[in-house]
C-alpha cells in the first residue's frame, strides 16, 4: 500500500519539474527573440584604481544602435581593477574603455610603459585604446618650413588623466600613459613635458 501511494506523488513531482523546464525554456527563447543586444554596464561609478567585483557590473539589453561595436557582454573577462578613466554608473563598458587595464593589455616583448605630459591644446582628441605617432616639432621654423622628427610610431595609449597646469599656462596638462617599443622609450621620455612634443592620431578603436 505504501508503494502505491508513493507513485502518484512521484509522478506529480516529475510532472512539475518538466513543466518548470518548459516555462524556463520559453522565457529564454523569448529573451533571445527580443530586438537589441546584451551589454555590460557599470553598476556604480568607477574611478581609476577601483577593485572590480561581479556586483560592480550588470547586463542590460539595449538597441543595436545604442551599443558600440566593441561593447562588452556577459561572456567577456574583466580586469581585477579599473585602470581606465573614471566612468559613471550606467556607462556601457567597451574594449576601448578597459584598454588601460594591465590584465587586458599586457606588455609584449621589448615593450615599455611610460608616462608623457603634454598640453591638451597640442594633441587631438584622444581616448584610451588609440594608437598614435609621437613627433618632435621645433618651436621655430624658417623659410624652408619645419623639420619634424618621428620619435616613436605605433604607440598605444593606455590611460589619460587631465591635470591643472601652472597658472601661467592657458592649456591644461594631460598625463598620458603609453606603451612604446623599449628602444624608443628614452627618446620619448626626453621630450615629455617639452613644448615641442606632439601626438598624431593614427587609428581609433
Amino acid at each position: 500500500m505504501e508503494r502505491l501511494t508513493r507513485r502518484p506523488v512521484l509522478r506529480i513531482v516529475l510532472t512539475s519539474l518538466a513543466l518548470a523546464g518548459v516555462v524556463a525554456g520559453s522565457l529564454l527563447a523569448m529573451r533571445a527573440a527580443e530586438p537589441g543586444r546584451d551589454v555590460l554596464v557599470a553598476a556604480r561609478d568607477l574611478t581609476t584604481g577601483d577593485a572590480l567585483a561581479p556586483a560592480d557590473v550588470r547586463i542590460v539589453r539595449v538597441p543595436e544602435e545604442a551599443a558600440a561595436s566593441d561593447a562588452l557582454n556577459g561572456q567577456d573577462r574583466l580586469p581585477q581593477s579599473w585602470r581606465s578613466l573614471p566612468v559613471a554608473s550606467g556607462t556601457i563598458l567597451t574594449e576601448s574603455l578597459v584598454a588601460g587595464s594591465v590584465d587586458s593589455r599586457a606588455l609584449g616583448p621589448h615593450e615599455a610603459r611610460i608616462s608623457l605630459v603634454v598640453e591638451e591644446a597640442r594633441v587631438p582628441r584622444l581616448e584610451a585604446g588609440d594608437t598614435v605617432d609621437v613627433w618632435s616639432i621645433p618651436g621655430e621654423c624658417d623659410e624652408r618650413g619645419c623639420s619634424s622628427s618621428l620619435l616613436a610610431g605605433g604607440v598605444r595609449i593606455v590611460s589619460i588623466l587631465k591635470e591643472e597646469g601652472p597658472h601661467w599656462q592657458s592649456s591644461p596638462l594631460l598625463r598620458i600613459d603609453v606603451i612604446v617599443d623599449e628602444r624608443d622609450s628614452s627618446a620619448v621620455l626626453g621630450h615629455s613635458g617639452a613644448e615641442n612634443l606632439s601626438l598624431a592620431l593614427r587609428t581609433s578603436r
